[in-house]
């Protein structure tokens, strides 16, 4: 009994024997490209640059979006208008002549410059812009240029207006504001008016209340006075 359960534990190790011998045959005859295969990962791999490939795994939306823009054909465009061109090149110009060291950015979020402890005075200046804003060469915003309509503005565009003079002016920032006529003297009055403000150290005290509520004998720049939309926004009776 004791021989056949040894003879038969010897079967049975062979036989094991064997089937591994046979496996690592097989595994030995494969190709090695296809021995280091690996299950191809989902997502979609893009280029970049010279590094390489880099690929994004995301959601099926996520992909066929990235996919589309893959497989799209883009064009640079012109970013301003020969119009705005010109204005920003004149505002360059006179910046250059007055011999300050600023730097002037079109089209800039009020949010990107300005920043309030209140968050809810953070969400009412949010999606605001400035036309055009003069930055020191820090990067430190000094002035904002703003191009008003020559007619009265709407209400909700004068409040518009009115948040984003009033959010400027508490962060120390100089609110120009001039209309698409006003010429070369006007825009050069302006920035000379903010170079000497600058060089005297001297910040406006006034609220935009108190600024709509001085007459306009007091008023020392005609295209500066609000319009009667603004004055309804702030409360005030029409001029």
């Amino acid at each position: 009994m004791i021989i056949e359960m040894v003879i038969f534990s010897a079967a049975v190790f062979g036989l094991l024997v064997g089937l591994l011998a046979e496996r690592v045959r097989m595994e030995r005859r494969r190709p090695a490209k296809a021995r280091s295969k690996a299950p191809a990962p989902t997502g979609l791999a893009f280029g970049i640059g010279e590094a390489g490939d880099t690929r994004f795994s995301g959601t099926a939306e996520d992909v066929a979006r990235l996919r589309t823009v893959s497989d799209s054909r883009f064009a640079p465009r012109r970013f301003l208008s020969e119009v705005w061109a010109q204005r920003l090149n004149d505002i360059e110009e006179l910046v250059a002549d007055l011999g300050e060291n600023w730097r002037v950015i079109p089209f800039v979020a009020l949010d990107q410059i300005l920043a309030s402890s209140d968050e809810a005075a953070n969400r009412a200046i949010a999606g605001q812009r400035v036309d055009m804003l003069i930055v020191t060469a820090a990067h430190m915003p000094v002035g904002a240029i703003q191009y008003r309509p020559v007619a009265d503005m709407e209400e909700q565009e004068a409040l518009r207006d009115a948040l984003r003079t009033e959010a400027l002016r508490r962060a120390g920032v100089a609110c120009l504001q001039l209309r698409p006529i006003d010429g070369h003297f006007a825009l050069r009055d302006a920035l000379s008016q903010l170079s000497e403000r600058r060089t005297s150290a001297q910040r406006p005290s006034e609220t935009l209340v108190d600024a709509f509520s001085r007459p306009a004998s007091q008023t020392q720049n005609a295209w500066q006075w609000p319009s009667s939309a603004e004055r309804r926004v702030a409360g005030l009776r029409p001029a």
